[in-house]
């Protein structure tokens, strides 16, 4: 052995030793870091919810949100928009 290699034979001359040192200072880098993040920590930032500039995409349909959308369901309204591919795929479009 030379170098380094002769300096850490010197202290764990066995395969299973040197493995064994290996890992033991790869898990105290871990719990190091874990420690250390832990008493650090990030402070919780609040993110707002974007305001919605309409309650109703310009197709007409109400938001699933709204009293509106269940009446929506039953009206004459959705019926046609089924039974249409042109406006079917308009509402599709407007939704991407």
């Amino acid at each position: 052995w030379e170098g380094i290699d002769k300096v850490v034979r010197g202290v764990f001359p066995g395969d299973h030793q040197l493995a064994l040192a290996i890992m033991g200072g790869y898990f105290g880098l871990y719990v190091v870091v874990k420690i250390g993040s832990a008493m650090g920590g990030k402070k919780e930032v609040k993110e707002e919810a974007p305001a919605s500039t309409s309650s109703e995409p310009s197709t007409g349909i109400p938001s699933v949100e709204s009293a509106e959308f269940g009446d929506f369901l039953g009206s004459e309204a959705f019926e046609k928009l089924l039974g249409s591919d042109e406006q079917l795929g308009k509402v599709l479009n407007e939704m991407k």
